[in-house]
């Protein structure tokens, strides 16, 4: 009888918090593995939400998103973005980005600073 399944393994987590997620499709006839796919790979990253994965992912994801990583995650892809706008062509859309960029990482820097206080 063939059956089919999805293997969920977690290949790396960055310095950052970033969990690398490897998902394969595995053919097995009779208990025997006959066939594997090309591995899908995706990054869960800090502050996104986990609550689909599986639960082995889940409790890594829980484990290593803590608040202070979370906001640490956040301070650092804010600053990033407000960084490639900046070299950017100004214009009404750039003008607009920069603004919201710049929102998000001052909430993101007061959840940092409660991060570091907890």
């Amino acid at each position: 009888m063939l059956t089919e399944r999805t293997a969920v393994m977690v290949d790396n987590i960055t310095e950052n918090g970033q969990i690398h997620v490897r998902d394969v499709t595995v053919i097995s006839r009779d208990g025997v593995e006959i066939s594997q796919s090309h591995p899908h790979r995706r990054v869960i990253h800090p502050g996104k939400d986990y609550s689909q994965e599986p639960p082995k992912v889940q409790a890594i994801c829980q484990s290593v998103h803590t608040p202070l990583v979370v906001a640490e995650f956040q301070v650092s892809h804010w600053t990033n973005e407000i960084v490639q706008l900046l070299k950017q062509q100004p214009s009404n859309d750039t003008t607009e980005a920069l603004n919201r960029a710049n929102v998000e990482l001052t909430k993101a820097q007061a959840d940092l600073v409660t991060a570091i206080g907890d």
